[in-house]
């Protein structure tokens, strides 16, 4: 018999199957069975957390950083630095940047659904890139600078109270968009549906009426004249 001492039962075994041209006991594991293993041990081991929900994020430098592909719902970040992040393919619902600055972010396939951004810097962005499926995004007093909007669909989108400098919006529609009282220095809009935008208490846009479509979008008398600038008018009062 083989099982008459804790060592005979170690030794037994492999003495069987060295009598028979075998070094090792063979595995009794099917290739199924590792398969699900594997599995089982690559679900539950320890990977960087890719959904956060109903948190807060406060001074926190992810400059350079690689976010991409993260979710994130309901979630506030405040004072935060994301200079030169990757938010490639990341989402963000009902979120809230609260003095935060983005700069040279790169937004390639971002999700911003029902986002809003207040008294951020956004400098170097191309927007464009945003995933167009799904675009809800607000600017509040916010410093935008040199960024980019192509092609977007920006309806009722609000840049109140914000410093807009050097920065394009072209063929984007922008029906009923809020930007009033906004500075637009060196601002560009180029073929862009201003159906019932705002534009009072505004200044320094660059809005050519025979390339963009104004119908009933509002201007105060001082921005009513600076549309007629391409035009190279002098009006006399």
């Amino acid at each position: 018999a083989w099982f008459h001492s804790p060592a005979q039962k170690t030794a037994a075994p492999k003495k069987f199957w060295s009598d028979r041209g075998l070094s090792t006991v063979p595995s009794l594991m099917t290739p199924t069975m590792a398969a699900t293993t594997s599995f089982i041990s690559s679900t539950f081991s320890e990977k960087p957390m890719n959904h956060h929900y109903d948190d807060l994020f406060t001074r926190i430098d992810y400059s350079r950083q690689d976010l991409s592909g993260i979710l994130y719902e309901s979630c506030r970040f405040e004072r935060c630095t994301l200079d030169e992040t990757n938010l490639k393919h990341a989402t963000f619902e009902n979120c809230t940047f609260e003095a935060c600055s983005l700069m040279m972010t790169n937004l390639t396939g971002t999700t911003f659904d029902k986002v809003c951004f207040h008294e951020c810097k956004v400098m170097g962005v191309n927007l464009s890139l945003l995933n167009d499926f799904a675009i809800e995004v607000h600017f509040k007093k916010c410093r935008i600078i040199s960024a980019l909007f192509t092609a977007l669909a920006l309806s009722k989108t609000s840049f109140e109270g914000s410093a807009l400098e050097e920065t394009t919006f072209r063929e984007c529609a922008l029906k009923e968009a809020n930007f009033s009282n906004t500075s637009c220095r060196a601002t560009l809009f180029d073929s862009c549906d201003l159906t019932s935008a705002c534009f009072t208490g505004s200044s320094g846009f660059s809005i050519h009426p025979c390339k963009n479509t104004l119908k009933k979008a509002q201007f105060d008398v001082e921005g009513a004249m600076a549309l007629l600038s391409p035009f190279d008018i002098t009006l006399k009062i």
